[in-house]
């Protein structure tokens, strides 16, 4: 039987040493365990979420087009003034891109297809095959910009790529999607947070941040083991400066680091 929101919530509960569990995650019991169990769930899941390239939690969409620099193929018309303006993308970008609702982290974007000069794909779709998609992926922004229609902030990517591919991790709330490993760094980290909300045991929330930690280093390998191995070397002086620097933002290197920082303790 699969795990659910309910089983994860117990377990987290009994390894922080809370006096009771709750019958439903859903169901407001009015118990202080519940409440803090509430309070604490999804924002812990996001948070391991981001913290590697969970292969579960990995989705691949067309990106939404929001604003194109006056100019580029998919904004033709002919510029007001020689100077920027709020309608365009933020300089230097050509174009900007919606948010995913369900996305917690951008990866990488991509180029619909790779062709390695301009011009055709790889393959010839008169020879019953695909064109070839992917190709190196291209820097990248994660910004905010006041959504034209309602006038509220949004989150927004800015890239020079037109119409690319967009990877990132989406939000995954089925525990019955939760590999092992990913499980097992969500419940340490879980297990830290209630036991410092619960109880205030200082020693107990950090010795489970230490093993959600370590639970994250041992789930990212074998993650990583799942899919494509890329066996660069990074400098201790260029990783210390945020770059894994071969590719940008979400190739065979990275303008951040491919993993967020682990969790901090008390």
């Amino acid at each position: 039987m699969s795990t659910t929101d309910t089983q994860i919530a117990n377990m987290a509960l009994s390894a922080a040493g809370a006096r009771s569990t709750i019958a439903d995650i859903t169901v407001n019991d009015g118990s202080v365990e519940w409440y803090q169990t509430n309070l604490h769930y999804a924002t812990t899941r996001d948070a391991v979420l981001r913290m590697a390239n969970w292969n579960f939690a990995t989705k691949f969409i067309n990106a939404t087009l929001l604003k194109a620099l006056p100019g580029t193929p998919e904004n033709q018309t002919i510029p007001t003034t020689s100077g920027w303006l709020p309608s365009y993308p933020a300089p230097p970008w050509l174009y900007s891109y919606a948010w995913p609702s369900d996305c917690v982290r951008v990866r990488k974007i991509m180029p619909q297809f790779y062709t390695g000069m301009a011009g055709t794909p790889i393959f010839s779709t008169s020879n019953n095959v695909a064109p070839s998609w992917g190709g190196p992926p291209v820097r990248f922004l994660v910004s905010s910009d006041l959504d034209m229609a309602s006038g509220q902030q949004i989150t927004i990517i800015l890239t020079n790529q037109p119409s690319p591919v967009l990877c990132y991790t989406v939000q995954t709330t089925n525990p019955a999607l939760f590999d092992n490993g990913f499980q097992d760094a969500f419940l340490d980290a879980l297990t830290a947070k209630l036991a410092f909300a619960l109880s205030g045991n200082v020693a107990l929330a950090n010795q489970r941040i230490k093993e959600a930690n370590d639970s994250l280093r041992q789930a990212q390998a074998m993650d990583g083991n799942e899919g494509l191995t890329i066996n660069d070397v990074t400098p201790d002086w260029i990783a210390a400066r945020g770059s894994n620097g071969v590719n940008y933002a979400g190739g065979p290197g990275y303008l951040a680091q491919p993993y967020a920082p682990f969790f901090g303790g008390w």
